[in-house]
């Protein structure tokens, strides 16, 4: 008897017979894990140790990577899909907090860094998550090319091969969620109104894992 029947991360249709839950359990793993880099994350911004911060932060955008693959692969048994955003949100806020305690930036660019993050957990706009991980990552990716060219170049690379993997869903899923998630906050100052994933689009880790995974 063929049991009940999904999609894998190819689009191919896949029997629970045929599913791998074995991933479900690294992509879970990969999710937690990333999420406690925060911690020494920040101690390495806060420190000016930034080959520590490019190792630590290009490790965090692989798992975010690698995660959603497996995911995919798992088809829909993931138990911590829902909170990949909040794992990106929390490396983000980490690489923030490090930059601000060290003093390499602004302390009113951490405190707009803390509202964007009270607004993501009460809104759920994924616009606000990425906004702030923009924040700690720009001023991140400057110190670490001012202090080691060989550091720069492993973050700046470890962008360029995951864009590479990752361009049907960066501007058929992300962009597009980022920009609606803009267009949400002006049109309800409330925030009442989340953002909606665009659609049509490429299959995601959000309609597979549970939740929303829309990570920078």
């Amino acid at each position: 008897m063929i049991g009940n029947v999904g999609l894998d991360y190819k689009g191919r249709t896949v029997t629970d017979e045929q599913a791998a839950p074995g991933w479900a359990w690294w992509a879970d793993a990969l999710t937690a894990g990333r999420a406690a880099l925060a911690l020494p994350l920040a101690m390495a911004a806060a420190t000016d140790a930034w080959v520590m911060v490019a190792v630590v932060l290009s490790m965090a955008w692989v798992s975010d990577f690698a995660d959603g693959r497996l995911a995919r692969r798992a088809i829909g048994v993931t138990r911590l899909g829902r909170w990949d955003l909040p794992a990106d949100t929390t490396v983000g806020a980490g690489v923030l907090a490090g930059l601000v305690i060290g003093g390499h930036i602004s302390v009113w660019i951490g405190v707009t860094g803390l509202v964007l993050g009270a607004g993501y957990l009460a809104w759920g706009n994924p616009a606000l998550s990425m906004l702030l991980q923009a924040g700690g990552y720009g001023p991140a990716l400057w110190f670490i090319a001012r202090d080691n060219v060989a550091a720069f170049v492993l973050v700046v690379g470890t962008i360029v091969v995951i864009a590479a993997f990752s361009i049907r869903r960066l501007f058929g899923y992300v962009l597009p969620t980022f920009f609606n998630g803009l267009r949400g906050r002006i049109e309800s100052p409330k925030g009442r109104r989340k953002a909606q994933p665009p659609h049509p689009g490429p299959p995601e880790p959000s309609e597979i894992r549970q939740g929303d995974d829309v990570g920078a």
